[in-house]
């Protein structure tokens, strides 16, 4: 009887306590996890202040000029591809040999782009350097919402499924909140020093990154245990592991024995394969998640195109203004929106939450044509939230994965959604390599308006597979009634 209690307390009933968790709670009670949201703000940081304000925001248009989009949307698709193929090997090998271990590999990855352009210089070599050294850190399955083993590592350090559920809001409000500070940060060293001082804040922000790993291995930094659903009580990761991977129960309580997989290269096909609900997420995380390629790849050059600052070496700094407004309020943007969504998490299941918010970002992937018909800054900014509040829906999914996913395969499953993520973007961007330069041509004033509602419309279709989203339920098989 008391072996059965102790396997037990893997799956049962969430406690009351947990489910009316609050922000501050899930922090207070989950030390590191909160040490780690830091490190989420700074790693985006890193990561998308120089690419935003240097690269796509000057050095390719003073580069490309009408080509930037072209050209960046190339190397976009090698990074793309090299997620496909190896975000779920990746995320194998994180269950494997443990997430610190790769979380330390995918910054080594990301912080190289940066040194090449420092030692080139910021001219032609130096900006492809950048972009292909960009592309090849695509093997972590990094997007804009930074890597899936970062999520994966944040996985392990919360006590609960709840707790993980406000965690979620949390790390997409703190990182894009800290990465709107980094903007401002870096507008005054552009200001002050120029451009080359915004590559040397990604150096000395991969630097704290650092420190703050080599603080994660500590003592007293060790991650709360995990804790049992029903009463609260620990329960040890290691025998937590062991239990839920030979051990679950179906719906009607018996207990369920399941033979230990062996993993592969492919493994997380089949774990897609095999779980309905699962691949269900991944398909919607592809069709909702578009708005982050036409952040990326397009709404750079609409905005210039629109304001007439594309090209010109005088434009510069009109165009790392425009790019600096424009990244401020699109992150402030997803952190609000991020923070709501984790508020009515609280209210509402991820599931229903998320049928509702789809066609939500349907309607704000839309809303950037709107600039072209008032070109002015206001309705920059205004755009530049909708794009921002498109986000919504990533929070969610994030959330939702460890719901859908089957015990002791949660960073192969989270690194399987990254995969499909990558998959989508690189089938737009090479429907954009191949459109861009037919629209740039055609006889339309400002082409790239016609992706916006394009997305929304892509958006729009994931409705349908969202209705019968289903959390994970073992199939019985040979069980052991529970008492």
């Amino acid at each position: 009887m008391g072996a059965e209690n102790e396997i037990k307390t893997v799956e049962g009933k969430a406690g009351i306590q947990e489910k009316k968790a609050g922000f501050m709670t899930v922090l207070m009670k989950n030390p590191s996890a909160s040490v780690f949201l830091i490190f989420f703000g700074i790693h985006s940081g890193m990561n998308v202040v120089p690419y935003h304000l240097v690269i796509a925001g000057d050095l390719a248009a003073q580069v490309w000029g009408k080509s930037m989009t072209f050209y960046l949307v190339i190397f976009d698709a090698v990074r793309l591809g090299l997620g496909v193929m190896f975000a779920g090997p990746f995320g194998s090998l994180g269950d494997k040999c443990g997430n610190f271990l790769i979380v330390c590999i995918m910054l080594v990855l990301e912080v190289s782009p940066i040194i090449s352009t420092l030692m080139l210089g910021r001219n032609e070599a130096g900006l492809i350097s950048f972009c292909a050294l960009r592309a090849l850190a695509g093997v972590t399955g990094a997007s804009l919402t930074s890597a899936p083993c970062m999520y994966a590592y944040s996985h392990e350090l919360v006590s609960s499924r709840e707790h993980y559920r406000l965690y979620t809001a949390l790390i997409y409000g703190v990182t894009c909140s800290m990465t709107m500070a980094f903007f401002i940060v870096a507008r005054r060293i552009d200001v002050a020093i120029g451009p080359d001082g915004m590559l040397w804040l990604g150096v000395a922000l991969c630097g704290v990154q650092v420190l703050m790993l080599i603080g994660m291995r500590l003592p007293c930094m060790r991650p709360a245990p995990r804790r049992s659903e029903e009463d609260g009580n620990p329960v040890a990761a290691d025998s937590e592991e062991q239990v839920v991977s030979e051990t679950s129960y179906s719906s009607d309580g018996s207990l369920q024995e399941q033979p230990a997989q062996k993993r592969s290269v492919i493994s997380w096909l089949r774990l897609v394969r095999d779980h309905p609900s699962l691949l269900r997420v991944c398909i919607i995380s592809m069709m909702v998640c578009m708005a982050e390629t036409v952040l990326h790849d397009t709404m750079g050059q609409y905005a210039f195109s629109v304001l007439d600052i594309l090209t010109g070496k005088e434009n510069g700094p009109k165009r790392r203004k425009i790019a600096f407004i424009a990244s401020v309020t699109t992150w402030c943007a997803i952190s609000a929106s991020s923070m709501l969504m984790g508020w009515f998490q609280k209210l509402s299941s991820p599931i229903f939450l998320l049928k509702l918010v789809i066609i939500f970002v349907a309607i704000f992937q839309t809303l950037p044509v709107i600039l072209m018909f008032s070109p002015t800054t206001l309705v920059l900014v205004v755009c530049c939230i909708s794009v921002g509040s498109a986000f919504m829906a990533l929070p969610i999914l994030q959330a939702l994965v460890p719901e859908v996913a089957p015990p002791g395969q949660t960073s192969e499953a989270i690194a399987a959604m990254a995969a499909f993520k990558n998959a989508a973007y690189l089938c737009t961007t090479i429907v954009l390599t191949i459109a861009l330069p037919a629209l740039n041509q055609s006889s339309l004033e400002h082409p790239l308006w016609v992706l916006f509602p394009v997305c929304g419309a892509l958006a729009l279709a994931a409705v349908p597979l969202a209705m019968n989203l289903k959390p994970y339920a073992p199939k019985a098989t040979t069980s052991t009634s529970m008492k």
